[in-house]
């Protein structure tokens, strides 16, 4: 349906009052007889410049240039290094006086043997390479007899390797129908 210059009139004497726009189409209805969508009365405000609160907000205005960067003297850049340099030691103190909590036990699933403990440099072909423990500090493996074709003992194969579930086929048959 297009819009009447009387219809149109309306909504945009009725949309800056505040007016909801579905009060907006009961006037159309009732005054005029035609029946149009919220979008409808909305795209007729907004294309006329009018927000939901009134006119439409002016953008702000375009900042003026940043001013230009000042290159650091070494004597400057050498403080800024001092003082990081003191924050550092300051948390490295405050760091130090906490205290450290104690490494939680790693509790081994049923099935798992206990690690031997093998440094990881010395683990030989058929020894089982699972970490056994936090590698930044040492790196040792479990060490036990491998699973044929795993580099895992069969406790850890177990813990690492998820089994093989049912496949579910995302192919559906098409009919074609003439």
């Amino acid at each position: 349906m297009p819009w009447k210059p009387k219809h149109r009139e309306l909504v945009l004497t009725m949309w800056p009052t505040g007016c909801g726009s579905a009060r907006i189409i009961e006037a159309l209805a009732a005054e005029h007889g035609i029946h149009v969508s919220k979008s409808a009365v909305v795209g007729i405000a907004f294309r006329a410049g009018l927000a939901f609160c009134g006119a439409r907000k002016k953008p702000p205005p375009p900042r003026g240039p940043r001013p230009p960067r000042v290159a650091m003297t070494p004597e400057q850049r050498a403080e800024r290094e001092r003082a990081r340099a003191a924050r550092r030691r300051e948390r490295a103190a405050a760091d130090a006086g906490r205290p450290v909590p104690p490494p939680r036990p790693r509790v081994a699933a049923a099935g798992v043997p206990e690690s031997l403990r093998i440094p990881i440099w010395e683990i030989r072909d058929g020894a089982c390479r699972y970490i056994a423990d936090d590698p930044r500090e040492g790196g040792t493996c479990c060490g036990h007899q491998t699973f044929p074709g795993s580099p895992w003992c069969e406790g850890h194969r177990a813990e690492c390797v998820a089994q093989p579930g049912r496949q579910v086929s995302t192919w559906v048959r098409f009919r074609r129908v003439a």
